[in-house]
């Protein structure tokens, strides 16, 4: 599930279910087109390819291929709020790492701020992770550090206090109020 960033990608269970849940989905948009087309076909090839599409989704919901940003908020346990940021970080951490985290973040918001020339509407969501491996569980892309300005969150993992990563994710996330839709990424030079 997720972004597939790294480029060692073992093919498990999650992703052939994955890739059968897609074609199902596929097989019934393809019948219902033919239907509305006029090319009718009997009612039980027509279930049979629901019953498989919902069949798909539904191991795909069991398999947990399907996973809002809830159910990683969820894995990770902790949560804190600052004027800018939503932070989502391992609940075993201390509140002094969580504290100098959530400084750090401001920190860089406000540098980024300068530097723009102009801040973001809103919250950005920042997810810290304790591994890669819980990253590559959770969301996907494990050595890879990421952003999605569409949902204004970065997501990293192994970071510390002064690690220039984080500037980097808060500066894509940033893009989010200023680069076109779908995906809110910044394709320009500024």
């Amino acid at each position: 599930p997720g972004s597939i960033y790294d480029e060692e990608i073992a093919i498990g269970w999650r992703l052939l279910i994955s890739r059968a849940e897609d074609l199902a989905i596929a097989a019934a948009v393809l019948i219902w087109a033919a239907h509305r087309a006029g090319h009718t076909q009997p009612l039980s090839r027509r279930g049979g390819a629901t019953l498989l599409c919902l069949t798909a989704i539904i191991c795909g919901v069991a398999a947990g291929v399907h996973r809002g940003a809830w159910t990683v908020q969820r894995a990770l346990g902790g949560v804190e709020e600052s004027e800018h940021f939503r932070l989502y970080y391992p609940a075993q951490w201390s509140a002094r790492r969580r504290d100098r985290m959530l400084a750090e973040l401001e920190f860089n918001h406000q540098e980024l701020s300068r530097f723009f020339g102009r801040a973001p509407e809103g919250q950005i969501e920042a997810y810290l992770y304790p591994s890669a491996r819980d990253k590559k569980t959770l969301i996907g892309a494990g050595r890879t550090l990421i952003s999605k300005p569409w949902q204004r969150s970065i997501h990293v993992h192994g970071v510390k206090v002064g690690a220039s990563v984080i500037r980097h994710e808060i500066a894509h996330a940033f893009s989010a109020d200023w680069a076109p839709a779908p995906h809110h990424l910044s394709l320009t030079r500024w």
